[in-house]
């Protein structure tokens, strides 16, 4: 899923880049993969879930987390140099760094590099699990259900040929948001459970 996520979020696959940048160029403040940051950052997340209290103690000097502010380190200069690379080419891309950073320049200033860096990374670390369980449930789904298939495929008939399908084409397709609306309905993956205080009808 994180291979995935860096496609669509940077345009590169993070199991093969060093850095972000392009070309894999490796810097001397990332040395780690992308792949293995993302691991080590996801990991310590989920400890920290699980015990509040190890999360007070991230500062500390230890060997852990000295791996973890490390990770953060790479992955921040990674996405820094694939904006760096972006702007001085000009071309911003499809994927959704590009639509950020489109966004950035309609704001004229008022949303910089380190509010796009907290956004991605709040849409990686958040959407890691969560989106590898909604394909994974949205694909069951199709499968016990080939007719839904069936008019699925019917419909990217639709899309432009000559291409990957950009994200207003997919947009654009309303059987696709409905499977999609479904499966978040049926199998959510970020759900949660609430204590009623007083009973409604």
């Amino acid at each position: 899923a994180i291979d995935v996520l860096g496609k669509f979020a940077f345009g590169f696959n993070f199991g093969s880049s060093s850095t972000g940048s392009p070309g894999g160029q490796t810097s001397e403040g990332a040395k780690r993969p992308l792949n293995a940051a993302f691991d080590c950052v996801l990991y310590r997340m989920m400890l920290f879930g699980r015990n509040p209290l190890l999360f007070a103690t991230r500062r500390l000097p230890t060997k852990q987390n000295r791996a973890y502010w490390q990770a953060l380190r790479t992955i921040d200069e990674a996405v820094r140099a694939t904006i760096d690379f972006r702007l001085a080419q000009g071309v911003m891309g499809e994927d959704l760094l590009g639509q950020l950073l489109g966004a950035a320049a309609e704001e004229e200033g008022q949303m910089d590099h380190g509010l796009i860096l907290q956004n991605l990374k709040t849409f990686l670390f958040a959407g890691h699990d969560t989106t590898a369980s909604t394909l994974s449930w949205a694909l069951y789904l199709l499968a016990t259900h080939p007719e839904v298939e069936a008019t699925i495929l019917e419909e990217f008939q639709k899309l432009p040929s000559g291409g990957l399908p950009s994200a207003e084409s997919l947009e654009a397709l309303p059987y696709l948001d409905a499977v999609v609306r479904e499966t978040l309905r049926l199998y959510p993956p970020a759900g949660f459970t609430r204590e009623p205080l007083l009973d409604v009808d």
